[in-house]
């Protein structure tokens, strides 16, 4: 099963997006015309990044009408430093501004991206949010500069992104499980799986044909192994033979390479597993005395129990 699904990763990356709370409400939102597309990679909003901002903001506009109010009482420019442990210049500049003075925005310099602004911001009004897409655009016109500046230049614009569209993008997203993992949930029985992971399962086999046909030749023979039905066996090689799925093909040629010990095993309630276990614990008491004992210590170990 895993070697079917290792060759159909378009089909599990497809089920994983259909049952993405992200992709079914921008499926809603675009059947409903509230929008056309979504930009592939909306820069999120760095929230402790403008609180910590605001802080720094707040605690400047209490030192300013500190210092007014201490200016009011009749302190001088120096007493007033001494007071709030600020520098003079500070003091001064404060008492200069005449009302609040804001951080000032460095002037922007001349860069590689002036003469492409304007194409930039007529392509992503159309639209258009994708960088590299944007990137590969204007170096055929002639850019220069990198794509982390073209990157750069472009957050500032992915800040006023519609705020639905931001809404969409903070929805969860469901990952695209490996083959493995997906193999394992198709083996499982449904009242083991979470909610998701049925529905993964629903829309994995839904796309994918041969992934229900493997899937249910899989469940089938775990149940000729866990009830011991050599009968059934033969129908289900013919089931194989008819399913056109090579992995399959191969797996049950395998199991006919050595047919009467797979026969034994589905109708005997007896195994080797003790047999197999005991080897293992010899194997490992050997090796864990390995260049310190000989053979009459460890017949004395492995008897220990006995």
């Amino acid at each position: 099963m895993e070697r079917t699904l290792v060759k159909r990763h378009a089909v599990l990356r497809q089920a994983a997006q259909e049952i993405s709370p992200r992709y079914q409400t921008e499926q809603m939102l675009k059947a409903e015309g509230l929008i056309e597309s979504l930009s592939d990679r909306v820069a999120p909003v760095n929230e402790k990044a403008q609180a910590l901002s605001q802080q720094r903001r707040a605690r400047r506009m209490a030192r300013y009408e500190e210092v007014i109010q201490l200016k009011q009482e009749g302190l001088t420019i120096r007493q007033i430093a001494q007071r709030l442990g600020a520098h003079r210049r500070t003091i001064r500049n404060f008492l200069r501004a005449g009302s609040f003075p804001e951080r000032q925005m460095p002037t922007p310099r001349a860069t590689l991206m002036d003469p492409f602004v304007e194409y930039l911001k007529k392509r992503w009004e159309e639209g258009c949010h994708n960088g590299s897409q944007l990137y590969r655009e204007i170096q055929r016109q002639g850019y220069k500069g990198s794509a982390t500046a073209l990157r750069r230049h472009l957050r500032k614009w992915r800040g006023v992104v519609p705020e639905v569209i931001r809404k969409v993008h903070r929805l969860p997203d469901f990952p695209t499980p490996s083959p493995r993992q997906a193999s394992w949930w198709l083996c499982l029985d449904e009242d083991r799986l979470e909610k998701q992971e049925k529905e993964y399962l629903g829309a994995l086999t839904r796309l994918s044909p041969e992934i229900q046909t493997v899937r249910e030749l899989t469940r089938e023979f775990q149940q000729l192994v866990k009830q011991r039905q050599e009968a059934g066996l033969d129908q289900w090689r013919e089931r194989v033979a008819r399913s056109e799925l090579g992995e399959s093909k191969s797996f049950a040629e395998g199991l006919m390479s050595d047919e009467a010990a797979v026969r034994e095993a589905l109708r005997s309630k007896w195994s080797n597993g003790q047999t197999e276990g005991q080897i293992n614990r010899l194997k490992m008491i050997k090796r864990s005395m390995y260049g310190r004992g000989k053979l009459d210590l460890l017949r004395s170990r492995v008897l220990h129990a006995a």
